[in-house]
């Protein structure tokens, strides 16, 4: 496997699991600066798209 490969892989996991925090986090309502919260929670989403987009096309 190409370093590059690994590098999307372990983003990948890495903001799903910030995504996934950050989710239960909400639910429980201990968290009190929800614009902040919001802002790192679309960079996650975003960060998450894109290792998946580079690990299809470096897969293929």
């Amino acid at each position: 496997m190409s370093i590059n490969l690994i590098f999307n892989l372990v983003l990948l996991f890495i903001s799903f699991l910030c995504i996934l925090l950050i989710r239960v986090k909400l639910r429980n309502g201990t968290i009190m600066n929800s614009k902040l919260i919001t802002i790192i929670l679309i960079f996650c989403f975003l960060v998450f798209i894109f290792s998946a987009y580079q690990i299809v096309l470096l897969i293929k």
